[in-house]
């Protein structure tokens, strides 16, 4: 999808840039406690402090503010990567350290952004099309790099299969992120402050990961070849 396949229609300045930036605040803000289907254009624009004219300036309908929050949440992970998982950071480190480093980075990431990561988390599935050639480009690199910090202490993965091992055992812990973080009962916004169980929830995954990835490789019989996986899905990182 290009730039002109989306609803959003550029901002000509540093002040309409400005009005944009306020209208996509606002919706990360208000998806905090609410679906994104249940947010009306009033809730939005109020919150915004803008005018419907300059909301209709910019976007078709509520809808085409998906593709734009897609596309500003790629530039925050790409921007927040490249701090967390530069090099130098990671050099020497043991494995086990590395697990649990991913690990918290994981659930920190799902508690700051989990109004915002449970409404693109749905919004991919149901509207792939949304996410632009740019944003997919942008979340393979960030999977490629969070890949590379686990491969870097290869010499102590177990598993033998490695490469897989590592991007198989990243799916997982996004998965369990999603299912356990980002929604409450019947898929609305967790009620109350859970950050007790995302403690919980983190040490268990730091257990899951390094076992699997220290596991015993003459524990599955027979041995299989793995597939050839495809990067997780944007939403399913961290």
């Amino acid at each position: 999808m290009s730039r002109d396949d989306t609803d959003l229609r550029p901002p000509q300045q540093a002040r309409s840039r400005a009005t944009l930036d306020r209208i996509l605040e606002a919706t990360e803000k208000l998806l905090e406690t609410h679906l994104m289907d249940e947010l009306t254009l009033a809730d939005i624009l109020g919150e915004a402090g803008v005018s419907v004219g300059s909301f209709y300036g910019r976007f078709k309908n509520k809808e085409a503010l998906l593709p734009e929050l897609h596309t500003r949440y790629a530039r925050r992970l790409d921007v927040g990567s490249v701090r967390v998982f530069a090099p130098g950071r990671w050099e020497g480190r043991s494995l086990r350290w590395r697990v649990r480093k991913l690990v918290r980075y994981a659930v920190l990431t799902y508690r700051r952004q989990r109004g915002l990561l449970r409404a693109l988390s749905l919004d991919w599935r149901i509207h792939p099309e949304r996410v632009t050639p740019s944003v997919m480009v942008n979340r393979e690199a960030f999977h490629r790099l969070v890949a590379s910090a686990l491969i870097g202490a290869r010499d102590e993965i177990t598993h033998p299969h490695a490469e897989a091992a590592v991007r198989f055992g990243l799916s997982l812990v996004g998965a369990v992120c999603r299912d356990q973080m980002l929604t409450g009962p019947s898929g609305h916004p967790q009620p109350v402050d859970t950050r007790a169980s995302e403690r919980w929830l983190g040490a268990e995954l730091e257990r899951v990961l390094v076992a699997y990835l220290e596991s015993d490789p003459e524990l599955v019989t027979p041995r299989v070849d793995p597939p050839a996986l495809p990067d997780p899905h944007p939403d399913e990182q961290s």
